[in-house]
C-alpha cells in the first residue's frame, strides 16, 4: 500500500515538473495556459502613461530603398494584404524621397511608453492573428485616417490575412463607402494551430472590419440631434437638410448607428474602435457659424453615441473604444522637417489650418462624454500624442494623413491590443 502511494506521489511530482518546465520554456505557454499570469503580465499602462513616453532613434545605417517594395522590410513586414492605394499609404512612390522614407521607417524609430508601462506587451503578427481569431475581432469606424489604420493592420498581419474587397478604389472615392475586411488566409501556417470558436468560418468571418463614418451619425440621425441642441435655429424637431448642412452637395459617408452597432454585437467582434475629428468643420456643417456651435453639436453627438454603444454592448463583454483623433503638422512636406525625425513636443500650429487647432477640444469633449457615462465597457483612449510627435511621418501629398510603416499609426495598434489583452477579450 505504502509503495503504491509512494509511486503515485512520485508520478505526480514528475508530472508537475514537466508542466512547470513546459510553461517556463515560453512566455506564450504561460499566457495561454495560465490566465492569471497572462492578466498580471499585461497589468497597468494606462492610455496616459503609454502616451507620455518618447520616440527612440535606432543608430546605424539602413538598407537603401531602390523600389517601393523595399519599404516592407524596413517596417518589419512581408507585404500588405490590402491593395487600396498602397503607394499612397506607404509614401513609397517618389524615388527622390527614398532616403527620407528609410529614415522615417520603423527600422529607425520605436515608441517607448512612459512610466507605469514596464509590463507593456507588444504582440507579434502571429499572436495578433491568434487573438483576433480566438477572442474576437476589431470593428473600426471613422474617416480616412481610420482607413489608413486598417491598411497598416493589413500589412502588420501579412501574410496571415487576406483583404476584401481586393480591388483598388483609388480613382473612385465613393467606392470606399462599403466595408473593407481582413480575413484569415487559408494559406497561413497558423490555420492548423488555432482554436476556432463555434461558428467561425475562415472564408466569411472577419478579423478586422473598417466601416467609413466621417462624423459619427448620418444626416437622418444628426438632424434631430441638432434640433435638440439648437431649437432656436431649427424649424422643427426634424429639420430640413439645409438647416444644418447648407448647400452641401457631396455625400456624407456614415451609416445608421443601429446598423453599425448591430454588426458589432452580432458579429465576431470583441472591440469597436471609433475615431473622428477631421470632418467636423464648417465646410460640412455649412449652416453653423462658429467653431463653438460645431463643438456643441459634436459634444451632443459624442454623448449620444457612447450611450447607444453602451446599451447595445452591455452584458456582452465587448469593449467600445474611442481613440483620440490626430490633427496635422505644418510644413511637414519640407525636407528639413522630414529628415529631422521625431520631436519631443507636439508642434504648435502657427495658423488655423482647417479645424486642426481645435481637434484637441473635440477629443476632450469625447473624453468627457465617456467619463460622464461611466460604463465599464466604454473607454476613451487618449493615445494620439505618439503620432503627433512625428511630423516626419506623413504621406507624400498632405500633412494630415500618416504613412503606414513609420510607426506613427502602429502605436495605436500596439496600445489597443495591449488594452484589450488587459480586458482579457482580445
Amino acid at each position: 500500500m505504502k509503495a503504491r502511494v509512494r509511486r503515485a506521489v512520485n508520478a505526480g511530482l514528475a508530472l508537475a515538473i514537466v508542466v512547470v518546465l513546459y510553461l517556463a520554456a515560453s512566455p506564450t505557454n504561460l499566457r495561454t495556459y495560465w490566465p492569471r499570469f497572462a492578466q498580471r503580465e499585461g497589468i497597468g499602462c494606462s492610455p496616459e502613461a503609454y502616451a507620455s513616453g518618447h520616440w527612440e532613434r535606432s543608430p546605424g545605417g539602413l538598407p537603401n530603398i531602390t523600389k517601393p517594395e523595399d519599404v516592407f522590410a524596413l517596417s518589419g513586414w512581408t507585404g500588405c494584404a490590402s491593395v487600396q492605394d498602397p503607394g499612397w499609404h506607404l509614401a513609397s512612390t517618389d524615388a527622390a524621397l527614398y532616403r527620407w522614407r528609410a529614415e522615417a521607417s520603423m527600422a529607425r524609430w520605436r515608441w517607448l511608453p512612459g512610466s507605469g508601462c514596464a509590463r507593456f506587451r507588444r504582440f507579434s503578427s502571429a499572436e495578433m492573428v491568434r487573438n483576433l481569431v480566438e477572442r474576437g475581432g476589431w470593428l473600426l469606424t471613422g474617416d480616412s485616417i481610420t482607413e489608413a489604420h486598417f491598411f497598416t493592420l493589413s500589412c502588420f498581419m501579412h501574410p496571415h490575412v487576406r483583404a476584401e474587397p481586393d480591388k483598388n478604389t483609388e480613382h473612385d472615392y465613393y467606392l470606399r463607402a462599403p466595408a473593407q475586411s481582413l480575413y484569415l488566409a487559408p494559406t497561413s501556417p497558423l490555420v492548423h494551430t488555432l482554436r476556432f470558436p463555434p461558428g467561425f468560418d475562415i472564408m466569411r468571418t472577419p478579423l478586422v472590419t473598417y466601416r467609413r463614418g466621417d462624423v459619427i451619425f448620418p444626416p437622418e440621425e444628426m438632424l434631430p440631434l441638432y434640433a435638440r441642441v439648437a431649437p432656436n435655429k431649427t424649424s422643427s424637431a426634424n429639420p430640413a437638410f439645409h438647416e444644418l448642412y447648407g448647400d452641401l452637395s457631396t455625400p456624407i459617408i456614415n451609416f445608421p448607428s443601429a446598423e453599425l452597432l448591430s454588426l458589432f454585437t452580432t458579429g465576431h467582434y470583441g472591440a469597436l474602435v471609433l475615431s473622428t475629428g477631421a470632418h467636423w468643420t464648417s465646410n460640412l456643417f455649412r449652416a453653423l457659424n462658429t467653431n463653438d456651435e460645431i463643438l456643441e453639436l459634436f459634444s451632443a453627438a459624442a454623448r449620444l453615441f457612447v450611450r447607444r454603444a453602451a446599451e447595445w454592448s452591455s452584458g456582452t463583454g465587448r469593449q467600445v473604444l474611442v481613440r483620440g483623433a490626430t490633427w496635422g503638422h505644418e510644413d511637414c512636406l519640407y525636407q528639413h522637417v522630414r529628415m529631422a525625425g521625431a520631436v519631443g513636443d507636439i508642434p504648435t500650429l502657427k495658423q488655423e489650418w482647417f479645424n486642426w487647432v481645435w481637434i484637441p477640444k473635440l477629443n476632450a469633449a469625447f473624453a468627457q462624454a465617456v467619463a460622464e457615462l461611466g460604463h465599464a465597457q466604454v473607454h476613451y483612449l487618449g493615445i494620439e500624442r505618439p503620432s503627433m510627435l512625428r511630423p516626419d511621418a506623413h504621406v507624400l501629398t498632405d500633412c494630415l494623413h500618416l504613412a503606414a510603416g513609420t510607426g506613427a499609426m502602429e502605436t495605436w495598434t500596439d496600445y489597443i491590443a495591449h488594452f484589450l489583452w488587459n480586458k482579457r477579450l482580445l
